[in-house]
């Protein structure tokens, strides 16, 4: 029984060693709270910032979501790469244009 539970122990710490990885990069932030709501935001930098792709407005990431214990925002890959397009986190804005590339609608 006790080794069976080695190779669950052995994954929980993997898979929080590589959630922590990202965030022991250095990337910009500023962490921000009210006493109750502990926030932290990435700082928009064009060459060291935790996001760089184009298809997020680089303002809107939140790497944590803290109140009452809970976590709302995360990492939520196993990997970060700054130059991915879905490598962000929090409620950031889209980039939108109806399909359309970049093509102006009339």
């Amino acid at each position: 029984m006790i080794l069976e539970r080695r190779p669950i122990r052995l994954a929980l710490m993997l898979v929080g060693l590589t959630g922590t990885a990202w965030m022991a990069q250095n990337y910009p932030e500023a962490e921000i709270s009210n006493g109750l709501i502990r926030a932290k935001l990435c700082l928009p930098d064009a060459k060291r910032g935790s996001y760089r792709g184009t298809r997020f407005d680089w303002a809107g990431i939140i790497s944590s979501l803290q109140y009452a214990g809970h976590e709302f925002c995360g990492q939520w890959q196993e990997r970060h790469d700054p130059q991915i397009h879905d490598a962000v986190t929090g409620p950031a804005e889209e980039f939108r244009t109806n399909d359309a590339g970049l093509v102006l609608q009339r």
